[in-house]
Order: C-alpha cells, then structure tokens, then sequence
C-alpha cells in the first residue's frame, strides 16, 4: 500500500539534493493527466502509531531503525494478505510465498487516454490522486498502488447514497495494507472516475471501518492483477480495458516531487527522456514481477515493482553485500539489514533492466537521518515473499515507469529534465 510514515522532517531537511469537474459518464474531450502527492513525516508518524500492531507501537520518530522495523513488518503483512488473496482465487499457492508455518500464524488473523495530475503529500512517501466515485461525481484523493487490486476509501468519503449509479452487492470486505492500515466495509458497483476516463459498474468498497487516517489519502485504488483482488473482480485499469475506454493496455507513473503523474491509456513522451528499456513480466502471480541486475552482486534478481511501498527491500545476504562492496557502515536491527553513509557522499547504487542501467539519484536513495549519517533507502529484510525483491519509490523516483498489460512487460526511462505540467495538453491537470 501507501508508502511508510515514519520519515521526519529533520531527515528530509538532511537530504542530499536541492531543494473543472466532468460528469461520470460524459466523453472525455482529450488527454488527460493526474497528478499524485505524498505523505508528510508527522501524520504518518501518528498514522503508523495509532494504525500498526506491536511492531509499531511506542516507535520514536528518532529512531530510524525502529521505524525501518515498523516498516518492513507491515510490508510483510501486505504482501502475507496478496498471498491469501491469491490463493482464494485460484487455489494454488502463490510462487512467491516463502512463509514459514511460524510466520503464516503469527500474521493478524469511449477510446480515449487519461493522465491525472498527481500530489506529493508528504515529502516522497505516498502519491495521491483525484478519483470520481458515483453520480454525480464525489471526489475522494486515492493512493494508487500497484502492489494491490482492489479500489476502495474511507468512511464518509464516498456517500452511496448520494450516487444515482451505485449498486450494493450484498458482499463485504476486510483488507489490509503494507503500512498497518486496515478497512472494512460493504462493496458496490459504480462509476469510478480518473482523469476523465470512467469504468462503470466497477467493483469499489465503501468502508465502515478504517484505520487509514486522512492526511492527503483517503483510500486506496490498486492497478495491479486480478489473481490477487479480495474483492474477485477486475481491478479499475481492467475495467477500462474490457470496456473499450482506453486506446492502449498500458498506464504510466511519474512518482516525482513536482509534477508528478498517472498515464492511463497512453504514454506521454514529454514526460521521459532518451529511450524506454521494456522487460517482460510474469503475471501469473498477481504481481507486477520481473528480472533485473544490482550493482555489486552476481546475478539475475526477481522484483516487484510496486508503487505503494516506499523503499527497496531485499534478501538480507544481497544487501549486506551489497553495502559491504560499498564499503558502507551496516546495522542489524530487529533482523533487517541497514546501510548507513555520510550525508555528503552517497554510494552508487545502479538497478539495471534488460541491460540498461538505472543509477538511484542522492535524494531517492536518503531514507532518515541517523545523526551525521544518512540511512539508505535501500534495506534487507525476510518478509515472505522468498528471494523476490520489492522494487518501490526509492527506485522510481527518478524514472518515469511504464506498465504495460498489452505486451506483459514494464518499461522504465529517465525522468524528463523537467517534469512540471504544461498547458500544452501533455500535462494539464484534470479533476474526475
């Protein structure tokens, strides 16, 4: 789900770098985009305090290895609950799925194209987007995640009532994510909005219960496979599909501190710089999977490319090589591996897909300030999912990512130089 809220603003003053409505059914009249925001350091410390289990509990915001702790177990939790999910749908159990018999029970019980404009609510952990639910319209701000399915939002964001086109099913649903956040609630069929495309009779959850505070997010839309979906039903992006709404099976994420945005249906040249690098994806799994390369270590990684988890997480032997190879300070803390590096020289990290090579940029490697050291954005840490790395904000901050259903594979360029909306079409900002 949503990225961590445990970063405070004294790591982010360290950081290495510079500092019209439309109706539900009505046609859209051209490209669109959304831009998307993140959450910032105090709510999501109050967040992770009051939503997270004992993991969480009693964290200081001074702790930075508390927090990564916090994190990284509720990470584990997210992708524990896809397991599950996968597993009602299908049957099988997911490929991915390392867990233990200790750790399973210790887990709580019209053809056109879209961009929305997306907000930066708290300084790179978390994106946010206008979403359409109903008729008329109701405007609630999402997290659009591509590590979940399912499309939902919080109490009294969206009244059903209030909505010619909403149709309750009878069924309900209890889901949680990688940050603690738990919800509950009835499950409708309605029109769903963004960036002025609209899926109809889409699956979305009304919660009665929620533990996800709104500080800039009031819900979750999820754009990854249907396998893994509590709901068992198309998420919205395959909506859009299956009901002609869209030119292209593919939609595209900016995940920046300005101008920041979600592509559906379309890529956006303006938005990237030199070539796209595709690598293909295995979707059996529910997940956004694919191989890459780490700069320091031999051999082929498997990733998840997820753009609701806020830094990189992978196999702690990896890791600890990765950081050693850097000559880098390593701490053990609660079984997770943390790389620390002074603040005025950041190692050089490098992801490469396909062959193509992708160096993390100082301000998307820095995580939390650690007295005169910086914590690297980057952490080993067992959560279950076996040898698979999770791909998350750290990495895509500086690309603009492409996921692309059509052709099963992931694409990934070079951020454009500047990445502030124009008014030339290519990045108008468009409410539902």
């Amino acid at each position: 789900m949503a990225p961590f809220a445990g970063f405070t603003q004294e790591s982010k003053e360290k950081r290495l770098s510079p500092q019209a409505s439309k109706p539900a059914h009505a046609a859209p009249a051209g490209p669109v985009t959304l831009s998307l925001s993140k959450r910032t350091p105090k709510s999501l410390i109050a967040k992770v305090a009051s939503t997270a289990e004992t993991a969480v509990a009693g964290v200081s915001e001074k702790d930075a290895f508390a927090l990564g702790h916090a994190y990284v177990s509720n990470i584990r939790v997210k992708y524990h609950s896809r397991f599950d999910h996968f597993k009602v749908n299908t049957g099988n159990v997911h490929k991915f799925d390392a867990r233990t018999v200790e750790t399973t029970e210790a887990k709580a019980a019209a053809t056109d194209s879209g961009t929305e404009p997306l907000k930066d609510q708290q300084n790179e952990l978390l994106w946010t987007g206008a979403v359409g639910v109903g008729t008329p319209p109701q405007t609630v701000m999402l997290d659009f995640d591509t590590g979940s399915t399912d499309a939902w939002s919080n109490p009294k964001a969206y009244n059903p009532d209030a909505s010619s086109t909403a149709k309750k099913t009878g069924k309900t649903f209890h889901t949680r994510y990688g940050d603690g956040s738990r919800a509950s609630g009835d499950i409708y069929l309605e029109s769903v909005t963004v960036g002025g495309l609209t899926a109809l009779n889409q699956a979305y959850g009304n919660a009665t219960m929620s533990t996800l505070q709104d500080n800039g997010s009031q819900g979750i839309l999820g754009l990854a496979f249907e396998s893994i979906a509590q709901f068992k039903s198309p998420g919205f992006f395959d909506t859009l599909v299956a009901q002609g709404t869209v030119p292209q099976n593919v939609f595209a994420f900016g995940l920046w501190p300005e101008g920041a945005r979600l592509d559906l249906g379309h890529i956006v040249p303006e938005a990237y710089q030199g070539e796209i690098v595709y690598s293909p994806v295995d979707p059996s799994h529910g997940f956004w999977s694919t191989s890459f390369e780490v700069s320091g270590v031999e051999g082929t990684q498997t990733g998840i490319i997820d753009t609701g988890t806020t830094l990189i997480l992978g196999p702690p032997d990896i890791v600890t090589a990765i950081f050693k190879g850097l000559g880098m300070q390593t701490l053990t803390q609660n079984g997770e591996v943390y790389g620390l590096y002074p603040t005025n020289s950041p190692p050089t990290i490098t992801l490469t897909f396909n062959g193509k090579p992708f160096t993390i940029s100082p301000e998307a490697l820095s995580f939390q300030a650690h007295g005169d050291q910086m914590v690297a954005g980057l952490v080993g840490a067992h959560i279950g999912v076996g040898t698979a790395w999770i791909v998350g904000d750290t990495f895509l901050q500086d690309v603009y990512a492409i996921f692309d259903k059509g052709n099963l594979q992931v694409g990934f360029a070079a951020k454009a130089t500047s990445t502030v909306p124009t008014t030339d079409g290519s990045g108008t900002t468009t409410q539902p």
